[in-house]
This record gives C-alpha cells, structure tokens and sequence, in this order.
C-alpha cells in the first residue's frame, strides 16, 4: 500500500531537506539514506502510536519559486490501520517548528516529484 501526502514551505530546498533528515534521526531515531539533496528514505518501525509494523518513508522534495515543495510517501506492509497521516502531522509539526517556518498541505500530482528528479539526472544535473 502506498500513501502519498505533499507539503509546501516557505524555505530555501537545502534547509527542508536539513530538517526533515534531523527530525528524522533526532525526532523518531531513523537512519536517513541520502540521495543527492532530493530524496531522503528511512524504515518505519514499530510503533502502537502509529500502528506501522514495517515499510519505508522516502522524503522527494522539489524546488519552487519561493520555497520547496515535499512529498512525503509511505510504503506500508499491511493494507489496513496504519496511522501514516498521524506520522506525517508529527513529523511535519517537527519539521516546520526547527525551520520556523510555514507549511501548507500541496494538492499535487505525487509523482511529479519523481519526474522532476529523473529530469535533474537526465539533464546531468544530479
């Protein structure tokens, strides 16, 4: 099962993707694997809060005009229960709070974000 969530901020792609791997490590004690400043991925782990037992969240992130745009994507397990919008909420609220800045909830087409990437390589840009 895959559940995708796009976010906005109003802040420069290298700070959010700073962030969101401190979060990460800091906040919820996950190894991020890195990928070139547009992609950040770590395990999701056990959890009765979120009711995960297994999976990945892989971080793409994009520039925009005036900030970054990330879609947040989890690959999950089981079909039923998770609790990934929780997940998301706190690691958003984390995010936003350590780069103070703004956040809004992006209507998007998730695999832009994977477009956008395979692009940037493509144009030997990563």
């Amino acid at each position: 099962m895959r559940q995708d969530i796009c976010h906005y901020y109003e802040a420069a792609l290298p700070a959010v993707y700073n962030a969101y791997a401190r979060v990460a490590k800091e906040k919820f004690g996950c190894k991020c694997d890195y990928h070139n400043q547009y992609k950040l991925s770590f395990g999701l782990k056990f959890s009765l809060k979120y009711n995960m037992n297994g999976g990945v969240c892989t971080i793409h992130l994009m520039p925009c005009q005036t900030g970054t745009a990330v879609n947040v994507r989890f690959t999950l397990v089981q079909l039923a229960g998770a609790r990934y919008k929780a997940y998301d909420e706190d690691l958003t609220k984390n995010v936003a709070s350590l780069l103070g800045a703004y956040t809004s909830i992006l209507s998007s087409d998730p695999d832009q974000f994977e477009r956008f990437i395979e692009d940037q390589r493509l144009n030997g840009k990563l």
